[in-house]
C-alpha cells in the first residue's frame, strides 16, 4: 500500500506490453543489503552473450555498493547499464540516475496545513539517515512559514534506517500522544503511515493529515491531501526509452513542473483549499527550483 507497489506497477506495466517482444525480466526482493548485492555482483559477472542488459537498483541504499564496483572498474561489460532511483550521483560514477524532488509538493502540503489547523504540526520522519527526504521536510516547513504561521514544527524521527518505515504499529500507539498536541501530521514514513491513518479511521475527530508516495486519501477522512510520486510512469517512461534507443536520460531532478510529482488534495477538502493551493503553485515551483540549485 505505498510506494514499492507503484514501483511494481511500473514493471509490471512494462511487463505486459514487452511480453512479445523477447524480453526476460526479473524482479528481486533481497532480506538484506548483503543480498542486494549479492545479486548485483552476479549480475556484473555474467556474460550477456551480447545482449543489453539493465539493472535498475530501486533505492538508494544501495549507492554505496555501486560507488565501490567502479573504484575498482572504470566501466560495465559492454551492453551492460544500470538506472538508481532517489540519487544525486554526487560522484559522479557512470550510471543513469534520477531524484523525484519533493520539496515544491510538500512546500503546497505545509501551505495546506497552515491553513487547515490552528494547531502547530508534525513531521513524522521514517528514516532519518534518508537524505533523499530532507527536501520534503524542508519544503513542508517553509511553505507552511510561508502562510505567516509561528507555531514551532516539530520532527520526529522513527529510527535511523529503513526499519523506520515498517513500523506502523509503533505510530498507531504514538498517536496517543501526538493527537493532544498536533493539529497536523505530515508523515514521510512509507508503511509506517499505514499506523497514523488506522488510528484516525478509528478516532476521526484527530488531526489532520497528509499521504506521501501515494494518494492516501481512501485511508481516512483526516487526510486532506497526498505528495503523490508517479514513479510508475517514470519508470515506463525510461525503460521504454531504453528498450527503443539503448539510452537513457544521464543525471536528472524531476519536480513539481514535471508530471511526476503533485501535491493532490483529498476530494472533501477541495473545495476549501484549492484555490490557496492554486494561488501558491508558481510560487512553490520556484522555490524548489531555488533549493535544488543551492543543494
Amino acid at each position: 500500500m505505498g510506494y514499492g507497489d507503484c514501483v511494481l506497477r511500473g514493471f509490471q506495466t512494462i511487463r505486459r506490453d514487452t511480453e512479445n517482444m523477447g524480453v526476460d525480466m526479473h524482479i528481486y526482493r533481497p532480506n538484506s543489503i548483503e543480498e542486494g548485492e549479492a545479486i548485483f555482483s552476479k549480475w556484473a559477472t555474467t556474460d550477456n552473450h551480447g545482449k543489453p542488459s539493465l539493472f535498475v537498483v530501486t533505492a538508494d541504499d544501495y549507492e554505496a555498493m555501486l560507488v565501490e564496483y567502479f573504484s575498482l572498474n572504470d566501466l560495465l561489460p559492454e551492453g551492460k547499464e544500470i538506472l538508481l532511483f532517489e540519487s544525486h550521483n554526487l560522484l559522479n560514477i557512470p550510471i543513469c540516475n534520477f531524484t523525484i524532488s519533493t520539496y515544491g509538493a510538500s512546500y503546497l502540503a505545509g501551505v495546506t496545513a497552515a491553513k487547515c489547523a490552528s494547531e502547530p504540526p508534525l513531521i513524522v520522519w521514517g528514516n532519518s539517515s534518508d537524505l533523499s527526504t530532507i527536501g520534503a521536510i524542508e519544503g513542508f516547513m517553509d511553505g507552511y512559514h510561508s502562510q505567516d504561521s509561528h507555531n514551532a514544527i516539530t520532527s520526529y524521527s522513527m529510527a535511523e534506517d529503513w526499519t523506520g518505515y515498517i513500523m506502523a504499529d509503533e505510530a498507531y500507539k504514538m498517536m496517543t500522544e501526538w493527537s493532544k498536541e498536533y493539529g497536523f501530521i505530515y508523515p514521510i514514513a512509507g508503511g509506517t503511515s499505514n499506523g497514523i491513518y488506522r488510528y484516525l479511521r478509528e478516532y476521526p475527530n484527530g488531526p489532520y493529515t497528509a499521504g506521501y508516495d501515494i494518494d492516501a486519501s481512501h485511508l481516512s477522512s483526516q487526510v486532506v491531501g497526498s505528495t503523490v510520486k508517479h514513479i510508475d510512469k517514470l519508470i515506463v517512461d525510461y525503460i521504454k526509452q531504453w528498450l527503443d534507443s539503448d539510452t537513457m536520460p544521464r543525471k536528472c531532478v524531476y519536480g513539481l513542473d514535471s508530471e511526476y510529482v503533485e501535491w493532490l488534495l483529498a476530494p472533501d477538502y477541495k473545495s476549501m483549499y484549492q484555490d490557496i493551493v492554486d494561488s501558491q503553485y508558481e510560487i512553490a515551483i520556484q522555490k524548489e527550483m531555488e533549493y535544488e540549485e543551492d543543494n
